[in-house]
């Protein structure tokens, strides 16, 4: 298949995170780079963007036979998250199908620039070279005048590169996304249709007062389903009043000075939910935070003695007949 490829760079091999990773494994770095490419390759096989991965420390460990692998990822910053819901940050930005489509669109837009350059270089040095070496006959030149004094004035260029390349149109990128985001909205229509999606996507947008003020763009749509695919029967609703309160927060940083990292973008808040949950769970323990259902709720408070001295009826009563009879009144 066409997307079976993943992208790695040159500088890979020599990378600080990969000569730290083969000295806490004690393996050299050749090994290393082989199981991380085992490891992005499994990822970009079974998620889109990296994030939200259902699996554990010791499933890790299998897939690339290394004990030991995902923990030494976590000590390097190259893995976040928690058991069972794991995200390698940045993956979106060299792999999935994102990026992979963007890599493929360079490509072709440069190769067709390429052969765009040569056709029109090959065009101008032939005319220049004709032109150098080819004189007209005195008979032709007289003639060629004659004609263009009969035509009028028209400007020839010899070389002229035209304003656009019809063999190699460059699509609108404002286009370009959203129809692959409409072919991704495609491609999760099952889970679209599903009401805990619906749910999921409904509370996301309740998370930020101004996500909820516009409807989310068909990539938005994609890249919420396919969150709601990498985390379902991980996240519960106590996870999204964490997320709420989390985002309503005005806390910036940890005891550490170590930043809290909260997307302004519901797409990209999508896109890394592992990412975003992290960051919740560590808020949460930094200030103690517990759902609503768990806190303590204030007793009710007693019925208070009303203020000044206790009277008893009986003895008011007596008083109040012994004057109306000294009062002279009766009844």
């Amino acid at each position: 298949m066409a997307g079976d490829w993943i992208k790695v760079e040159h500088t890979t091999p020599d990378k600080p995170e990969v000569v730290k990773l083969a000295g806490i494994l004690g393996i050299d770095q050749d090994a290393v780079v082989g199981k991380l490419l085992r490891l992005w390759i499994w990822a970009d096989q079974q998620s889109v963007s990296g994030n939200a991965i259902t699996v554990t420390n010791s499933f890790l460990d299998r897939l690339v036979f290394c004990p030991g692998f995902a923990a030494g990822l976590v000590k390097v910053g190259w893995l976040n998250g928690r058991e069972g819901l794991l995200s390698i940050p940045n993956f979106d930005r060299h792999n999935g199908q994102t990026a992979k489509n963007r890599a493929n669109t360079n490509r072709r837009v440069a190769n067709s620039r390429k052969t765009h350059n040569e056709r029109v270089t090959k065009t101008c040095n032939a005319n220049v070279t004709l032109g150098a070496l080819q004189k007209p006959l005195p008979e032709k030149r007289r003639e060629e005048n004659k004609q263009e004094n009969n035509a009028g004035v028209y400007n020839t260029v010899v070389c002229s590169e035209p304003l656009t390349d019809p063999a190699s149109p460059i699509p609108d990128r404002e286009r370009l996304n959203d129809v692959r985001g409409m072919r991704c909205a495609d491609n999760h229509a099952d889970l679209g249709s599903s009401p805990g999606a619906a749910r999921f996507v409904a509370a996301c947008l309740d998370i930020n007062p101004s996500w909820g003020r516009t409807i989310p763009t068909a990539i938005e749509t994609a890249a919420a389903l396919e969150a709601y695919r990498s985390a379902q029967g991980r996240v519960t609703p106590r996870d999204m009043e964490m997320l709420k309160d989390y985002y309503a927060s005005g806390l910036t940083h940890d005891r550490s000075n170590k930043a809290f990292w909260r997307p302004d973008s519901r797409r990209k808040f999508w896109e890394c939910f592992g990412d975003v949950l992290t960051h919740a769970d560590r808020w949460a323990k930094e200030t103690r935070w517990k759902p609503a259902a768990a806190r303590k709720k204030p007793k009710p408070e007693a019925p208070r003695q009303p203020e000044g001295p206790v009277v008893d009826v009986a003895d008011a009563a007596a008083e109040i007949a012994s004057l109306r009879e000294e009062m002279g009144l009766g009844g």
